[in-house]
Parts: C-alpha cells; sequence; structure tokens
C-alpha cells in the first residue's frame, strides 16, 4: 500500500487561500488595542506553550500585542466562560482545546459551545498514538485486536479521562474494531504512558508529543495513528485507516471570539493568525512536539464544531449508560 505523508504544514482543507486571506486583512477592521488570549491551562502547559508561541508568531500580523493570560479552573471552563462573557469587539480571544465540545456532555458548564462562540480558525492539532510498552507480547495491531475480540474488557487502555480525546480514541477504535477494551483514566497522559511502559496496563491513547520519544528510543510500540494519512514528522507510524480502521481524530486548538463579533474583526484575527501558523516560534513548538499545524477558517470550524459537538455528545452520552 502506497504512504501517504502529511507534512507539517496545514492538512486540513483551506477555506481561505492565503491570497484571500490577505485581501480580508487589508479590508477588515483590526482590534483597535491589544488583545488578551485567555489559556485555560496553567504556565508551562503544552497548550500555555502553544498559545505564547503562536501570540508572538501573530502579533506583528495583527498589529497589536498578544497578551497570554492564564485563567485555570474547571478544566479550562472558567477561561472559555469569561470569554462567553466578554465584549464582542476582539479584545479578548480564547486559545482553546477539543474539551470546550465534550466538557457540556460531562457536567454542567456556564456556557454553550455552539450559542456561546464564534470559532475564528484552527490553529494546530494533537493525533493520539496507541501505544504499549516494549516488552509488551503484542507485535502487531493484529495480534493486539485479535487478542481483545477473543479476551473482552481484559485491555486496559489508559486515557486521560472520561470523554477526553485519549477516550475517544479508545471508543472509535472499539467500534471500528468490534472490540471492548477497560478504560483507565490518569490525570494526565504522561501517568498512563508510564504506567504501560512499568507493565501496569496493556496500552495508552496518548499524543505524539508525549510518546514519540519513546517510540523512537525503544521504550514503548505504536500499532496506530489517528489521522487520515500518515504525518510526515512521524513517519514510520502506521494510520488506522491503512490497516483498515476508520478511526480519525485530531485533538485540535482553536481561536474563539464571543457571539456578535463583527465579521470584519473575525477576519482580520483569522487572517493574522493564519500567517502567524506559518512561522517561528510557532512552527518551531509545534515541530518539536511532533504535533501538526492544521488550518480551518471560520466557516469550515463551525460546521466540525456543530458535528463533532453532536456526534461526540452522542458516543459519550451511550457510554455512560
Amino acid at each position: 500500500m502506497e504512504k501517504k505523508l502529511v507534512s507539517l504544514g496545514v492538512i486540513a482543507v483551506l477555506s481561505l487561500t492565503l491570497g484571500i486571506a490577505d485581501g480580508n486583512a487589508q479590508q477588515a477592521a483590526s482590534p483597535s488595542s491589544p488583545v488578551t488570549l485567555k489559556v485555560g491551562w496553567a504556565p508551562g502547559s503544552a497548550s500555555d506553550l502553544g498559545a505564547r508561541a503562536l501570540a508572538e508568531s501573530t502579533q506583528k500580523y495583527l498589529g497589536q500585542r498578544i497578551i497570554v493570560e492564564n485563567v485555570v479552573g474547571g478544566g479550562s471552563a472558567r477561561a472559555a466562560t469569561q470569554i462567553a462573557r466578554a465584549k464582542p469587539d476582539g479584545q479578548n480571544l480564547l486559545f482553546t482545546a477539543f474539551g470546550i465540545l465534550t466538557q457540556p456532555h460531562l457536567e454542567e458548564v456556564p456556557y454553550k459551545p455552539l450559542e456561546d462562540f464564534v470559532p475564528v480558525l484552527q490553529v494546530g492539532g494533537y493525533p493520539e498514538l496507541l501505544v504499549v510498552g516494549a516488552e509488551s507480547p503484542f507485535k502487531s495491531l493484529k495480534e493486539f485486536l485479535d487478542y481483545a475480540k477473543a479476551n473482552s474488557g481484559k485491555v486496559r487502555i489508559a486515557t486521560s479521562g472520561f470523554g477526553s480525546a485519549p477516550d475517544i480514541a479508545g471508543r472509535l477504535l472499539e467500534r471500528a474494531a468490534g472490540v471492548q477494551f477497560t478504560s483507565v483514566p490518569y490525570n494526565s497522559g504522561a501517568a498512563g504512558v508510564a504506567a504501560v511502559m512499568g507493565g501496569h496496563l496493556e496500552a495508552a491513547f496518548s499524543t505524539s508529543g508525549a510518546t514519540y520519544g519513546l517510540i523512537k528510543s525503544g521504550k514503548l510500540r505504536s500499532f496506530g495513528l489517528t489521522l487520515p494519512e500518515r504525518y510526515l514528522g512521524m513517519p514510520d507510524i502506521p494510520t488506522f485507516k491503512e490497516q483498515g480502521f476508520d478511526v480519525n481524530l485530531l485533538g485540535w486548538w482553536a481561536i474563539v471570539a464571543p457571539k456578535g463579533t463583527p465579521e470584519s474583526i473575525v477576519q482580520a484575527i483569522d487572517a493574522a493568525f493564519r500567517k502567524g501558523m506559518e512561522n517561528a516560534p510557532y512552527t518551531t513548538v509545534m515541530e518539536a512536539a511532533h504535533q501538526p499545524i492544521t488550518y480551518l477558517g471560520p466557516k469550515d470550524l463551525a460546521n466540525v464544531w456543530k458535528q463533532q459537538y453532536s456526534t461526540f455528545g452522542e458516543m459519550l452520552k451511550s457510554a455512560k449508560k
């Protein structure tokens, strides 16, 4: 089978060409004073580092300083709530992730993702990898799934908690392969991976940033990547799709604004961050984490939100029963 590789650049379908984005930026109304980019995770976290690098890369294109503010609490719900209630003038933005769509299905939060925000653009992603320890008896995805079929529920997979991207990746593989795993939640992806390396669990779904270095050093083996095509940053990791399983999941990062933000300001923010995505230090940070830089514009991202909110909501609702 021919191996298709995805570059570090855009892997999603572009809703705007760069030339059109440049034209829009010239016509759009840029924010009139420094912009605050709120981040719902602690300083030094992967999302915080990505947000800060992107802000630095984007400032010169936006024509305003971008101030990153960490608003920690509620699994990033506190930061999202502040933006949902902010004035829609482009001065306050949210750097958010996949969980903004799943969290409302897990607990009560003071925001409604499809009603309170304007998705501006997707800026990057973190695919999930299925990994086993170096001493695992499983040498291939086929061996792993054959065992899981014959031993329903006995294969334990570490995740970052119910409804997290690793948890959903596991549920997608269950559906695609007709197997049943036991999901074991950990406080972090690193903790789950450590449990697998120590032989305490059979496998883990985790991000490329947390696992690829360990794979290269021989401490882990990976059986699959949740992208539709191989990623150039990890060319040796096969996709589930090429192995016959429709498991496609990209945990994403995105910039969002409060509902009611004028279209002209949305266009200006989109165009500026689109350029920032293509420059250091953002490209440097993403390459070091083996995470693809993916772009979707406002309309395409809004459609993805609607689809994922519904699909994953039904999946999590069914899993609770």
